[in-house]
C-alpha cells in the first residue's frame, strides 16, 4: 500500500504547477465572462432601439434597460483598471449620479457605465456587432411592413408642407426614422469596411441615398447620406486628402460651429431667433425647442443641472443635450466628443473622423444621439474605448476595483 501510495502522490512540483495553472486559468476567464456579460448587455440596448424604431410599444423597456445596465456592472467588475482611471470613474460616476437625482433622468448614469464597461473590449468588433445587428433588425421591420404582417408602409401627415402628405416608413414608425437609420447605418458601414469597398459599392449607396429621398422625402436625410458619400470617396480615392491637417481643422471647426450655432440660437430665444430664414429651411427646428426651453426672457435650461420639467422631445439635438441634463453633463460629452476627433486628426485615421463629423454635425438638426437609447449612439462606443488614453490614465499597475488595495502607493500590482 505503501508503495502504491508513492505512486499516485504528487510532488511539491507538480501541485504548485498544478496551483499556477488554476490561477492562470482563474486570470484568464474572468475577462472572458466580463466580455459575455458586456455583449449581453449590448445586445440588449441594440433590441430596445429596433423595438423603439417599430410601432410595438414595448412594455418592458425600463426592465431591459436595468437588466442592461446590470451586465456592464458585472463586466466593470470583471475588468481591471490603474488608480487614475478608477479616480475618473468616480468622477464621472458622480456627475452621473448628480444628474440624475436633479433631473430624474438614468441615461447619464448608464452612460457612464457603458463607457466605462468598453475598457478591454475590441471597439470594432463591437461597433461591427452592432452594425449587423440593427441592420438586421432594420431589414426585418422593412420586410414585415412590406409583406403586411405587421407595421405602417406609409403615413399621411402634415410634415411642413402642408396636410396629407404621404411619405414612406416601412415600418420604423415615422419617414425621418427610416431616413435617419439609412443613413448612421450607411456611415457606419463604410468606417469600418472602407478598405473592401469599390467604385460599384459607392454607387449602389448613391442609389441607395436617392431611393430613401424618393420614399422619405427627408431634406436632412439626403443632405447628410449625400455628404457622407462625397466624404468617403475623397478619403478613398485621394488618399493624400487624409493626411492634410487642415481637412482636419476644418471639420472640426465645423463640429464647433453647430454647437455655437445653437447656443446663438438658444439664448436668443423665441420669437428672435437671428436665423429666420435659416429656421424657415429648417422647418422651424430652433423655433420649436425655443417653446420649451426659454421662459420669461431667461433660458430654462441653462443651470448646472437640469430639472425632472425638462422633459420635452424636440429635434435639435444641442438644445436638448442641456435641456435634458443641464451644463456640467452636456460640456462632459461635448468635451469627450470633441476630445475623441482630435485623437482621429493626430492619428490620421479620416474614416473614423468621418463617421464622428458628420454624426456630430447632424445632431445640430436631429436628437438621434441625444436620446435614452445607448445603442443608437456609436459615438459612445469611441468614448468609451478611448476616454482612458485621451485623459492619459491608462498608464501604471492595474487591478480589480476590489483589489485597490494593490494600487496603494508601495504595493504590487497586475495580480
Amino acid at each position: 500500500m505503501a508503495g502504491t501510495d508513492s505512486v499516485f502522490a504528487s510532488s511539491p512540483q507538480q501541485e504548485r504547477f498544478e496551483m499556477e495553472e488554476i490561477g492562470m486559468n482563474w486570470k484568464e476567464k474572468l475577462p472572458a465572462a466580463g466580455r459575455t456579460f458586456f455583449y449581453g448587455g449590448f445586445f440588449i440596448e441594440l433590441l430596445v432601439v429596433i423595438l423603439d424604431k417599430s410601432d410595438y410599444i414595448n412594455p418592458y423597456e425600463s426592465w431591459m434597460f436595468r437588466i442592461a445596465f446590470l451586465l456592464f456592472v458585472l463586466k466593470i467588475c470583471l475588468t481591471r483598471y490603474t488608480a487614475r482611471e478608477l479616480g475618473w470613474m468616480i468622477l464621472f460616476g458622480l456627475v452621473g449620479v448628480l444628474c440624475y437625482f436633479s433631473s430624474t433622468r438614468d441615461e447619464a448614469v448608464r452612460i457612464v457605465v457603458f463607457c466605462m464597461a468598453l475598457k478591454g473590449m475590441d471597439w470594432k468588433k463591437v461597433l461591427k456587432a452592432a452594425f449587423w445587428f440593427t441592420t438586421a433588425g432594420v431589414l426585418l421591420l422593412v420586410l414585415l411592413s412590406v409583406t403586411g404582417i405587421y407595421g405602417n408602409l406609409y403615413r399621411i401627415a402634415d410634415y411642413g408642407r402642408g396636410d396629407g402628405e404621404l411619405r414612406y416608413c416601412l415600418g420604423l414608425g415615422h419617414p425621418n426614422a427610416l431616413s435617419c437609420m439609412v443613413f448612421v447605418l450607411m456611415v457606419l458601414g463604410i468606417a469600418l469596411y472602407h478598405e473592401k469597398l469599390k467604385w460599384w459599392h459607392y454607387g449602389l449607396l448613391a442609389v441607395l441615398t436617392i431611393l430613401t429621398y424618393v420614399l422619405t422625402v427627408s431634406r436632412t436625410g439626403i443632405l447628410f447620406m449625400a455628404g457622407a458619400l462625397v466624404v468617403a470617396v475623397c478619403f478613398q480615392y485621394i488618399p493624400a486628402l487624409g493626411e492634410k491637417k487642415w481637412v482636419y481643422i476644418l471639420g472640426f471647426a465645423a463640429v464647433v460651429f453647430c454647437v455655437a450655432l445653437s447656443f446663438v440660437a438658444a439664448y436668443y430665444g423665441k420669437g428672435d431667433s437671428p436665423f429666420p430664414l435659416l429656421d424657415r429651411v429648417l422647418n422651424g427646428r430652433f423655433r420649436s425647442s425655443f417653446d420649451y426651453t426659454y421662459e420669461g426672457g431667461a433660458m430654462k435650461n441653462w443651470t448646472l443641472f437640469s430639472v425632472p420639467e425638462n422633459n420635452i422631445y424636440f429635434d435639435t439635438g444641442y438644445i436638448r443635450l442641456f435641456y435634458w441634463y443641464g451644463i456640467i453633463p452636456g460640456a462632459v460629452y461635448l468635451f469627450l466628443n470633441l476630445a475623441i476627433m482630435w485623437k482621429c486628426m493626430k492619428e490620421k485615421s479620416r474614416f473614423w473622423f468621418m463617421l464622428l463629423l458628420l454624426f456630430s454635425c447632424y445632431t445640430l438638426l436631429e436628437a438621434h444621439f441625444i436620446s435614452v437609447y445607448i445603442g443608437r449612439n456609436y459615438m459612445l462606443v469611441l468614448m468609451g474605448a478611448w476616454w482612458s488614453e485621451i485623459l492619459h490614465a491608462d498608464k501604471g499597475k492595474d487591478a480589480y476595483w476590489w483589489q485597490f488595495y494593490k494600487l496603494l502607493p508601495g504595493k504590487g500590482g497586475n495580480a
